[in-house]
């Protein structure tokens, strides 16, 4: 269950990266507000990872944070995309939030096991 897990965070981060350093006409149109979109990809992330690694919160969150600004940061080498600080804000509150999901997740699950 791990490996999946953790190939299915791969997959996640590979392809933010993609959308991310990539052409804009690589994204599709989502009909939510991009600041939502956004949060929630970086969530998704955030939650797999955690559940990848579930000892090491903290790293995690480091990690998470340290792809979101080299992304910011390697867009301004594109003509075509610009990084800015609010969406750094925006996708760290995301992982903020999938990283306390999948930890609340994993503190419940235990909760269970020993009830």
């Amino acid at each position: 269950m791990t490996l999946f897990v953790r190939i299915a965070a791969l997959a996640a981060i590979a392809v933010v990266t993609v959308l991310t350093l990539g052409p804009v006409d690589l994204r599709a149109m989502s009909p939510v507000d991009p600041a939502f979109d956004r949060a929630l990809a970086y969530a998704v992330i955030g939650f797999l990872l955690i559940l990848s690694f579930p000892r090491h919160p903290w790293r995690v969150m480091i990690g998470v944070v340290a792809l979101i600004v080299l992304l910011e940061a390697g867009q301004g080498f594109r003509p075509d995309r610009h990084g800015r600080v609010p969406d750094v804000v925006e996708k760290t509150v995301g992982a903020a939030v999938g990283i306390a999901a999948a930890t609340g997740t994993l503190w419940l699950l235990r909760r269970r096991r020993t009830n």
